[in-house]
Formats: structure tokens, sequence, C-alpha cells
């Protein structure tokens, strides 16, 4: 009965980050900027995908793309 309890606690809690994240980001005009301060606090980019409704792959480019250096 703990187990159920605390796997339903944490369900909860991960629904208020993501909902808090969503919240956050709606200032931002752009994808890239989005997905920029996401990873910054800490997500992966599945679950910036899930949030953003995009891939995990087209977060993947985003970052790796600003992570270059500009000419």
């Amino acid at each position: 009965m703990a187990d159920e309890l605390n796997a339903e606690i944490l369900a909860k809690l991960d629904m208020l980050i993501k909902l808090q994240a969503l919240s956050m980001v709606g200032r931002f005009e752009s994808s890239k900027e989005k997905i920029l301060f996401l990873s910054r606090v800490g997500m992966q980019p599945k679950e910036i995908g899930e949030l953003l409704q995009t891939s995990p792959n087209t977060v993947s480019v985003t970052l790796s793309k600003s992570k270059k250096p500009k000419d």
C-alpha cells in the first residue's frame, strides 16, 4: 500500500512540475528559447519534447546547434 501511495504522490508531483514548466516557458516566443530554458533547469530531451509536443530528436538537435560556436 505504501508503494502505491508513493507512486501516486510522485505522479502528482511530476504533473505539477510539468504545469509549472509550461507556465514558465509561456514568456518565451521561440521554441529554441523554450528548449534552452527547460534544458537549463534540468529537463531531459524526452521530457522537453513531451511538454512542447515535439520529438526528443528535435530537442537534441536544437540543444546541439546552440552549443556550436557561431562564425
